[in-house]
């Protein structure tokens, strides 16, 4: 086999983790490509699965920014959204990030538990896939509350041919099969851009759509942080 059994699967905030050697978490809208992001800028990001989680790490550190949503909305005391055009606008980058998102930071976290954990986002599949190549399975988690978000789905799909479909199961090959050549355009079209229209933040959209392999390091979850980095992960 020349690379890694892939599976990708969709993650709701209560589904089993499939076993694997290793993780990809996507959520593209936002919380992968805010967390990738962040570790570009050099910030130490932390990933939480609350509000309440949030707060306690808030009084652990020194000036750190609040991030994040819940189904959504900004919670009162959090200083941006879940926003990669906010955060890359900013100029304090010595200032920590905590992150919290409605599914994505909980499903890195899940993740990061069990094994370890890479984060997915269309700003550097390749070096993505580069990292796990020496792994014996490798499951994409693509993490939205409800349905696989057609922006998840064509990352996981790109993903997944980048590490190559030896031993694929019917689920992964048929969203490969169904993703894998869509033109990015299309999630315009989704459930995630929508709600990015309706609440007018499309800055977020463009700025994903913008920013597609512009990065060449892969972005791994250790300890519960974000870091861009090569690990030495072997089954």
């Amino acid at each position: 086999m020349s690379g890694p059994r892939v599976t990708i699967r969709h993650i709701a905030d209560d589904t089993p983790l499939p076993a694997a050697d290793a993780y990809v978490v996507v959520d593209v809208i936002r919380a992968s490509t805010t967390a990738v992001t962040a570790g570009l800028q050099g910030r130490d990001c932390y990933l939480v699965r609350s509000v309440e989680e949030a707060r306690l790490v808030a009084a652990t550190l020194s000036a750190p920014l609040l991030a994040g949503e819940v189904h959504g909305d900004q919670p009162a005391d959090f200083d941006l959204q879940n926003s990669p055009t906010e955060l890359a606008a900013r100029s304090d980058g010595d200032r920590p990030v905590i992150l919290l998102t409605s599914s994505g930071s909980p499903t890195m976290c899940r993740a990061g538990e069990r094994a370890p954990t890479w984060i997915g986002s269309l700003r550097n599949v390749g070096p993505t896939a580069d990292a796990l190549r020496e792994v014996d399975e490798v499951a994409i988690l693509a993490a939205s509350p409800d349905e696989l978000r057609i922006e998840d789905a064509i990352c996981a799909a790109r993903l997944a041919l980048a590490f190559g479909l030896d031993g694929a199961d019917d689920e992964t090959l048929r969203v490969v099969h169904a993703y894998g050549e869509r033109d990015l355009d299309q999630i315009r079209t989704g459930t995630s851009a929508g709600y990015l229209r309706r609440s007018g933040q499309m800055a977020d959209l463009e700025f994903i759509l913008r920013h597609v392999d512009d990065v060449d390091l892969p972005c791994s979850v250790v300890d519960g942080r974000v870091a861009m980095m090569v690990s030495d992960v072997r089954s």
